[in-house]
């Protein structure tokens, strides 16, 4: 359950991160557009918090799917440049929760050169399951077009800084079965 802000008017004091979704903001600031709940004084009250709350959660989404296109571009390409723009020099990458990270955006693009998939052959399809000011939770689907084919869901927890780079990027991937 999302935490509320303890005092309106201190922003910085809160009560755990505020957790907002793609539904909820997008729901929370429909709701303030049409003036439902709207005080219309400016003195930081509820419609107007969760309309701020929802400008900041779009914005982070939007940044968010900037930084997906460019995963996946990489992913396609295997372009050092590529794969380095979306990391900051001191990232952590970790292909599974609890494995060592790769630390470094030069170690990163070593690693993902070693472990590259052919370009083409995948496809990514993902949904922000969690948004907040500093966290993304990313649900997606990974279709190889192998022989044969294989389809992993995957997990993503990652962290943007102010520049759209990622600093820590985390993954489970979990392999569907396969039909015969």
């Amino acid at each position: 359950m999302p935490r509320q802000r303890r005092a309106k008017d201190d922003p910085e004091h809160l009560d755990g991160p505020p957790v907002i979704d793609a539904l909820t903001a997008h729901s929370a600031h429909d709701h303030a557009d049409r003036g439902a709940g709207a005080t219309g004084t400016g003195d930081g009250g509820a419609a107007e918090e969760n309309t701020n709350a929802a400008e900041v959660s779009r914005t982070r989404i939007e940044e968010l799917a900037s930084w997906i296109d460019g995963y996946i571009r990489a992913w396609n390409s295997n372009d050092p440049d590529d794969i380095a723009s979306l990391f900051t020099v001191d990232a952590e990458y970790r292909t599974e929760p609890f494995a060592d990270p790769v630390e470094g955006r030069d170690a990163i693009v070593a690693y993902w050169l070693a472990n590259s998939d052919e370009p083409g052959r995948t496809t990514f399809a993902w949904t922000p399951v969690v948004v907040t000011s500093n966290v993304a939770v990313v649900e997606g689907t990974t279709d190889y077009r192998d022989d044969p084919p294989r389809t992993y869901s995957n997990l993503w927890v990652l962290r943007l800084d102010g520049s759209g780079r990622c600093t820590s990027f985390t993954e489970w991937w979990m392999q569907h079965p396969t039909e015969i």
